[in-house]
């Protein structure tokens, strides 16, 4: 299955989106990032219990735009990996979610094959 999250154009450097991912029992939330022109996705769920990384909506990132954390519980994660590199989380990480661009309307979208 192919889930358009955004346009290209919509996600700007270390900016993040999240998207639902709708599911036959229960919906799942992922999140996608911008680094550097290359996006990543992962579902927003911490290893280290399964809560949401974000304590406030759509915020992901460390102070300093160098992470991805885990508002919960502290955990730092490497934003092009998803590798927990700080936390309750050690030697987990994120699970990543497969994301294309593809062109749509004449317009680049970012979109999750799951």
């Amino acid at each position: 299955m192919r889930l358009a999250i955004c346009k290209t154009s919509d996600l700007g450097e270390n900016q993040s989106v999240k998207f639902k991912i709708p599911l036959e029992k229960f919906d799942r939330e992922g999140l996608a990032i911008n680094r550097g022109g290359i996006f990543f996705a992962y579902y927003n769920e911490c290893p280290h219990i399964g809560l949401p990384l974000d304590w406030d909506d759509n915020d992901f990132f460390s102070l300093d735009m160098t992470s991805l954390v885990c508002k919960n519980h502290g955990a730092f994660f490497t934003p092009e990996s998803g590798e927990c590199t700080a936390g309750p989380c050690h030697n987990k990480g994120l699970k990543p979610i497969v994301v294309v661009v593809e062109i749509k309307e004449n317009q680049n979208w970012l979109m999750a094959e799951l």
